[in-house]
């Protein structure tokens, strides 16, 4: 994306732009860098962020039940996942031999396959409304044993109030899996965001109008290669913004 940048802003001083290439030093360790990228076009921004970013409910056992939680690791099998609040959320699935996921929704139908039946558990991260959804498990047909289900709500490590994101300043924070930071992003006037997330378990990067409607902007995700033995994915967002309040 950066060469597209270029292209279009040929004038402009992408300042940013050395964290893409700045190895981290620990696998769960986030930087933040928000910067104007453009002098003479100032209705560009650019936003940095190493980090698992996503949205969330609280991860409390109340919120999502999945039930059975153990299926027969053979052919096609069925769970039910009830959601009491909208969030993100994680189904995995653990079995000796791997089991494929696959979630049904009444809306949308059914979604992608993900994992490999007899070879590759599988794992789902979902944004999901409240309500009930189907759980679809495939195995092997001469497959046998026990297949362990487990929903994982992202809990939010910014609990008190999310920070705002301001110009030129470099946020640090450390972050796992099922675990989630949110920042507020102020915009004055309506210009073009670039925002970009990266780490070594980078999920996911959205963008949310004050803090409840979702953005249509779709991450663009790529993999870094600064250092061949600590590869980091890379989650470009570019796209233009009505003034508001954001959460990133």
């Amino acid at each position: 994306m950066l060469q597209l940048l270029r292209k279009l802003f040929a004038d402009c001083l992408l300042s940013g732009e050395k964290f893409l290439t700045s190895p981290l030093k620990r696998s769960n360790h986030l930087r933040l860098n928000w910067f104007f990228a453009c002098r003479q076009m100032s209705g560009f921004l650019a936003l940095t962020l190493f980090a698992t970013t996503s949205i969330a409910a609280d991860n409390e056992v109340s919120v999502a039940l999945i039930t059975p939680a153990t299926v027969a690791a053979r052919s096609e099998q069925t769970a039910t996942l009830s959601v009491k609040a909208f969030g993100r959320y994680s189904v995995t699935i653990e079995s000796a031999q791997g089991v494929a996921l696959q979630v049904v929704d009444r809306m949308s139908g059914a979604g992608n396959i993900v994992g490999t039946a007899g070879k590759q558990d599988g794992r789902l991260d979902l944004f999901l409304d409240k309500g009930t959804y189907k759980i679809l498990t495939h195995a092997a047909r001469q497959g046998g044993g026990q297949a362990k289900l487990k929903v994982h709500g992202f809990s939010e490590l910014n609990t008190a109030r999310p920070s705002m994101l301001v110009e030129e300043r470099v946020e640090r924070a450390t972050l796992g899996d099922f675990e989630q930071r949110s920042y507020w992003l102020e915009i004055k006037d309506q210009r073009y965001v670039a925002i970009e997330a990266a780490g070594r378990h980078l999920a996911d990067l959205r963008l949310w109008r004050d803090g409840v409607w979702l953005v249509d902007a779709t991450p663009e995700m790529n993999t870094s290669q600064a250092r061949a033995e600590r590869p980091l994915t890379v989650a470009r967002i570019s796209t233009k913004l009505e003034p508001g309040m954001y959460l990133v």
